[in-house]
């Protein structure tokens, strides 16, 4: 009986070690993946912040041209406008881009967390009492399994009283010309 029962100890054990193997690589394949995507949303907020900066220095250089050579280059209210509208198309995307990398950074960050937790309760638990490591188990299950899942929220890069404070220094540019 007694090699019975030490085998049946032994296939637990093996049980719980490839339990929490299987555990802890999906959080770390998770972690990797969403690490991945935080770079890439990174990175493509980076090109579009740079096409903005260039489109920004390449109208102080078209100013400054005409101011080198003398010229009574006068700016339009279309002009002012085409500028603006081009700053919201590079900048919206480059906001919305910017969030999305901080998203990801963070749902890595969470699976990092869980997969350390993971990983290190056995050994964590391991000299407790019987009684105490059930204790512990009954109340991470709690924990990590029939959790809702926190719904995405998307808010307005801008309010609508940054919006009507916008529009009304357009307007006031916009006026005089």
């Amino acid at each position: 009986v007694s090699l019975i029962a030490r085998k049946e100890e032994e296939a637990r054990a093996l049980i719980q070690s490839v339990g929490d193997i299987l555990i802890t690589g999906t959080y770390n394949k998770r972690a990797k993946d969403e690490y991945r995507l935080s770079n890439l949303f990174r990175w493509i907020t980076v090109g579009l912040f740079s096409i903005g900066i260039a489109i920004v220095i390449s109208n102080f250089l078209i100013h400054l041209r005409h101011w080198w050579i003398g010229d009574d280059y006068v700016e339009s209210s279309w002009a002012l406008v085409t500028r603006l509208l081009t700053a919201l198309v590079v900048a919206l995307p480059a906001i919305y881009t910017a969030r999305e990398s901080a998203r990801h950074r963070t749902n890595g960050d969470q699976a990092t967390q869980r997969e350390l937790e993971l990983s290190t309760l056995g050994p964590f638990i391991e000299l407790m009492p019987v009684d105490g490591k059930n204790a512990i188990r009954d109340r991470l299950t709690d924990r990590y399994f029939g959790n809702p899942i926190e719904p995405h929220k998307i808010e307005s890069p801008l309010d609508s009283e940054s919006i009507s404070k916008i529009a009304e220094a357009v307007s006031k540019l916009v006026k005089p010309l």
